[in-house]
C-alpha cells in the first residue's frame, strides 16, 4: 500500500494501492500504425486566428461512433497538430476503422499566448464542431465526443474533461463524454516538473497554478477519464498520471490508469501509445 498526502482544501492522508502495471494480456497497437495518414480536410478554421485551424480525419469504417478532438504536445509553447499523421499516436488513428471520426486541433502559443490561451481556443474547437461538423462531414450531434491529448495536450485534455461548465473566453467548457490524457502534466507547479521544462506559459503563482491543474479540479462528477503513461518517460515523468490516479480514488472519479511498464523501451518513454492497451482505452471512449 502507498499512503499519499493530499494537500488542496485541507492536509489529508489516504492509503490507497500501488499504481497498475502493465498486464501481459493486452492489446497494442504497432509502433508506426497511423504514420503518414493523410487528413481529409486540412486548415479547416474554427476561429478568426492563424492557429484558430483544424485537421480532419473521417471515419473510413464501422457504424458511425462520434468524434475524437486530438490535442497535440509541445510544453505549451510549441508543436503542432500534424504531431498525430507524423506517428506514434496509431492507437488514435485505429479509431478510424471503428467509426470515430479523428479532429487534430491547433492552438495559440505560449508565450505570446499564455493561459488560459491554450484552453480556451481547445474549448472553442470543440464547441465549434458541436454546430458545424455537418460542414466538413463528421456531424457529431447524434455521437459521442471524446477528448484525447498528448503531453502538454494531455493536460490541455484533462483540463476539458475536469471543468465541464466552466466560463472561459471562448464560452463554458463542454461536457464531453470521454478523456484521455497521454503522458500528460497534472500538476503546473515547478518543482513537479522537469528542470527542463520550457519555461513559464503564462501561470505565474501558485495559487493560479494550483487552481489550473488537473490534480486539483479532478472529482466524481467529471466524466470518464482514462490515463496511459510510460514508466521510463523522462520529459514527463509517470508520477503526474500516478497522483491523479490516486486522487481520483479518493474522489470517487471515473478514472483507469494504463501505466506501461512492459514491452519496448521507446513504447515506455513520453509517447506511450503503442505500448498503451487498446482495449482499456476503447472502453472509456466508447
Amino acid at each position: 500500500m502507498i499512503c499519499v498526502v493530499v494537500a488542496l482544501a485541507a492536509v489529508t492522508v489516504s492509503c490507497v494501492p500501488p499504481p497498475p502495471a502493465s498486464s501481459t494480456e493486452r492489446v497494442t497497437v504497432p509502433a508506426g500504425l497511423g504514420a503518414g495518414t493523410a487528413p481529409d480536410l486540412l486548415d479547416v478554421a474554427y476561429g478568426p486566428h492563424a492557429a484558430h485551424r483544424m485537421d480532419v480525419f473521417r471515419s473510413t469504417a464501422g457504424a458511425p461512433r462520434g468524434t475524437i478532438v486530438f490535442v497535440h504536445g509541445g510544453g505549451f509553447t510549441r508543436g503542432h497538430r500534424g504531431e498525430l499523421a507524423a506517428g506514434g499516436h496509431g492507437l488514435v488513428l485505429a479509431q478510424l476503422q471503428r467509426g470515430w471520426n479523428v479532429v487534430a486541433v491547433g492552438y495559440r502559443l505560449a508565450p505570446a499566448h499564455p493561459f488560459p490561451a491554450a484552453r480556451d481556443d481547445v474549448v472553442r474547437a470543440i464547441r465549434w464542431l458541436d454546430t458545424n461538423a455537418d460542414t466538413v462531414g463528421i456531424g457529431i450531434g447524434a455521437g459521442r465526443t471524446a477528448v484525447v491529448g498528448h503531453s502538454a495536450g494531455g493536460a490541455l485534455a484533462a483540463m476539458i474533461g475536469t471543468t465541464p461548465g466552466r466560463p472561459t473566453s471562448a464560452g463554458r467548457v463542454p461536457r464531453v463524454d470521454a478523456w484521455v490524457s497521454i503522458a500528460g502534466i497534472s500538476s503546473f507547479h515547478h518543482e513537479d516538473m522537469l528542470v527542463d521544462f520550457p519555461g513559464d506559459w503564462g501561470l505565474g503563482g501558485a495559487a493560479q497554478r494550483t487552481a489550473a491543474q488537473p490534480l486539483t479540479t479532478l472529482d466524481a462528477g467529471d466524466p470518464p477519464g482514462h490515463l496511459i503513461h510510460g514508466d521510463l518517460d523522462r520529459i514527463v515523468r509517470d508520477t503526474h498520471s500516478t497522483r491523479l490516479w490516486h486522487r481520483g480514488l479518493a474522489t470517487g472519479a471515473r478514472l483507469t490508469y494504463d501505466r506501461v511498464t512492459a514491452g519496448p523501451r521507446g513504447c515506455r518513454e513520453h509517447v506511450p501509445a503503442c505500448g498503451a492497451d487498446r482495449r482499456a482505452f476503447e472502453r472509456v471512449t466508447g
